[in-house]
Parts: structure tokens; C-alpha cells; sequence
């Protein structure tokens, strides 16, 4: 086999026809941290750094398009065993070792969050620098730095076969002039019982949508979103970039429409109603507005403005921030200041800063 690169401790070698392939570059030169600055521990750890150099060339290759993104690293991945024991002969298997660790490193992003994963990925950098890490390691310094528990996680995505797979039940109860009721039920299809994460996008039959983030281990098997305006489907995925099956059957009084894409993943089952205008299939920004886990909804509201609603546990005190995907390395901007909860959910509604696509709730106790 002719590689046309190779990542080595000093330096990167490539041949002379892929010197203008932003990907491959980038794939190489991320080795300089995953593979040569943290080396893997053993070859069934050989995910780890394959899979990171995927991601980065991805990263590279589509910035800020997480549909794109999510197509290409969800199809073609090889779920029929752990992903950190491949055969011998798999050592170097592309649905394997590098697109299946590249998509389960982009779903533990969504797991963790923004404001949770790329920390933690500096922290395991600093804590096996200039050694060697193991799949063990990997998920050690990802819930020292996170504080969540990945042991689930792991055992699904890293250690378990089989594509995963979720089913959603959508219940659309509309009451003109009255609040209309949506109601979301979530079971597992793969034969596992953790929770999971995924993103849904709302539509309603004023032509207005808005994105969701549910984190199924905190709003339970159940979820009910009441609204003055009348429900028209629900988009599950629409990212695309879940790593399996997610089945959604919607009920209602309305036509049912489902839709299938080309991978035979059903992603879709909307009531007849007015198409999602807003959304972009090329990826534009102007939906896509992520959220870390405490956030239970954000939307367009017009006029350069956001609406964001929050967890706010009372009692406790809370800010909310915002930034920018692309610019992490400013900070964070405070758009809600610290304040004391006495409600367990509060909103906000203003505009959404220059840049900003990220937004998250810091608690305290104090």
C-alpha cells in the first residue's frame, strides 16, 4: 500500500501530489498531539489518534457545517466489533479504527458539550503528555475534566457492536387559541438501556422552527413542550449527525409524511404543514445554534433576536454565556449576569451577539 502521508516524531512527510489536500494535511500535522505527543498505549488503542486526525481533517475540511460533517463521519462505520479490539487485519480499517472514531469522538462533543469537551480533550493532552494513553486513559481524563460519568457511554460507543439506534414517538396535540401540547417518548433499539443525546428541530405551522437539545438522562424517558402556537412536526437529527438509526413515528390528527435518506436511515416524520424555510442544507448558521446540557431550548425569534430557555434549579445562582465556535480562545461573553434562581426554568430573549452559535448556563451555589 503507497500512504501519501505519514506522521513521524519530528516531522510530517507527505508526498508531492497531496501537498495541496487540506485534508491530509491536516490529518498529519494533528498526529504532532494524538499519536506522537500521546502515543497509544497498545495497537487496540490505535483508535484513539486515528480517530482525532479524522476528526481534525474534517474539522478542517467543513468547519462550522455540522450537517455536512454528520453525514460523512455517520455513514459507513463499522459497528460489527469493539472499537478498541480490531482483528489484527483491521489495524488500519477506515470504517473502523478511523471513521468510527472519528464519529464517536464528534458524539461524545455533543454528549459533553462545548464548554465540556474541548477542556477535556486539553486535559488529557497535558496529563499523558510525552507518554503513552490507553483507551482506560482516555476516558479517565475525560470525566476528571467534565465531571460526568462516561462509563455508560463508553461501554456503548468504544467497547459495545452494533449500530445504535434510538426510537422516538412524537404525540402532536393541537388546541387552536388554547396551548397545544408536544409530547416526545424515548426508547433504545440497539438492546442497551443507557441514555443518550441528540438534537431535534420543532416546526409549527406559523413556519417558525427551533432547535432542541435533549439529554435524555435529565428530562427522562418523557418530555411534554407546551406553546400558544400549533405544532406541524418534529425533526429528530436534523444535524444528521448521530452515529445510528433514530426511528421517529409521530402521531396526530393530521397526514403523517415520513422521509428516508439514501443510507436507509429514517430521519424524519413530520404532519403535512408548511416547509422549514430556515433551514439550510448547505449548512449555513443561521439555525444552528448549540447548546450545552442545562439548556432547554433555543430559537430564532426575529429581528437579530434570540430566545433561550434554561434550567435554573431555585435556589441556585446561575449566568449565561455565549461564544463563538470558531473563537473559543476569547472567552466566553456573559449576556445574563449571575443571579439567583427562584424558578426551576427562566428565559432570555435579546439579541445573540456578534458570532455568537454556543451558548451555555454556569451554576453556582453561592
Amino acid at each position: 500500500m503507497m500512504w501519501n502521508g505519514m506522521e513521524h516524531q519530528t516531522l510530517t512527510s507527505l508526498r508531492s501530489i497531496v501537498l495541496q489536500e487540506k485534508t491530509i494535511i491536516a490529518h498529519e500535522l494533528s498526529h504532532s498531539w494524538w499519536g506522537d505527543l500521546v502515543t497509544p498505549k497498545t495497537w487496540n488503542d490505535l483508535w484513539i489518534n486515528e480517530g482525532l486526525a479524522t476528526y481534525s481533517e474534517n474539522l478542517a475540511e467543513l468547519g462550522k457545517n455540522r450537517n455536512a460533517m454528520g453525514q460523512r463521519l455517520s455513514r459507513d462505520c463499522n459497528w460489527g466489533r469493539p472499537l478498541n479490539s480490531p482483528d489484527p487485519g483491521d489495524l488500519f480499517d477506515e470504517s473502523l479504527v478511523y471513521r468510527r472514531g472519528a464519529i464517536v469522538m464528534h458524539h461524545l462533543r455533543t454528549t459533553l458539550g462545548e464548554g465540556k469537551f474541548w477542556p477535556a480533550l486539553q486535559h488529557y493532552r497535558a496529563r499523558f503528555a510525552y507518554g503513552n494513553a490507553g483507551t482506560a486513559d482516555l476516558k479517565a481524563a475525560f470525566q476528571e475534566s467534565s465531571g460526568k460519568d462516561l462509563g455508560p457511554f463508553f461501554n456503548r460507543f468504544v467497547y459495545g457492536t452494533g449500530l445504535p439506534g434510538l426510537r422516538i414517538t412524537a404525540q402532536i396535540d393541537n388546541h387552536p387559541g388554547l396551548q397545544s401540547h408536544l409530547t416526545l417518548n424515548y426508547t433504545r433499539t440497539d438492546g442497551y438501556s443507557i441514555p443518550d443525546v441528540c438534537y431535534a428541530r420543532i416546526k409549527y405551522t406559523d413556519g417558525t422552527t427551533e432547535v432542541l437539545f435533549f439529554s435524555w438522562s435529565k428530562v427522562g424517558a418523557g418530555y411534554t413542550r407546551t406553546s400558544s402556537r400549533q405544532f406541524s412536526g418534529i425533526e429528530m437529527d436534523p444535524y444528521q449527525d448521530y452515529p445510528g438509526n433514530i426511528d421517529v413515528v409521530t402521531k396526530g390528527k393530521q397526514e403523517i409524511t415520513g422521509d428516508t435518506d439514501t443510507t436507509g436511515r429514517k430521519e424524519t416524520a413530520q404532519v403535512s404543514g408548511p416547509t422549514d424555510s430556515g433551514y439550510s442544507p448547505s449548512g449555513a448558521m443561521n439555525e444552528e445554534l448549540l447548546a450545552s446540557p442545562g439548556i432547554l431550548s433555543i430559537a430564532q425569534a426575529g429581528g437579530g433576536l434570540i430566545r433561550i430557555e434554561f434550567q435554573t434549579p431555585p435556589g441556585s445562582y446561575f449566568q449565561l454565556e455565549a461564544a463563538d465556535p470558531l473563537n473559543l480562545t476569547n472567552g466566553w461573553v456573559v449576556i445574563v449576569p449571575q443571579t439567583k434562581a427562584t424558578q426551576p426554568s427562566s428565559s432570555y430573549l435579546g439579541p445573540a451577539g456578534s458570532g455568537a452559535r454556543i451558548f451555555r448556563v454556569v451554576y453556582s451555589g453561592q
